[in-house]
């Protein structure tokens, strides 16, 4: 069964001297949640009359898994053999 790996990094106080960053979670799987191109959202419920929440400087990377890396390994070795046979 595949699935996605995901690491969630909060860094506090980005108005001031940043705090220390705290792993929320780090390298937790997730079963059938494969990467593709898309938006993140961000949802919360505070259960109180108001709450101010900030979000700032957001960074997602999808990194492609081993077997799509390996396939692009080949198709760069298959490439370079057959420039190399052409000389």
């Amino acid at each position: 069964m595949g699935g996605s790996n995901v690491w969630v990094t909060l860094t506090p106080d980005i108005y001031g001297v940043p705090g220390a960053p705290v792993a929320a979670f780090s390298g937790h799987f997730i079963p059938n949640l494969y990467p593709y191109e898309g938006r993140l959202a961000f949802a919360a419920r505070t259960g109180g009359l108001n709450a101010n929440h900030d979000i700032d400087n957001v960074r997602a990377a999808f990194v492609p898994e081993p077997a799509s890396m390996i396939v692009w390994g080949l198709g760069l070795l298959g490439l370079l053999v057959r420039l190399r046979r052409r000389r």
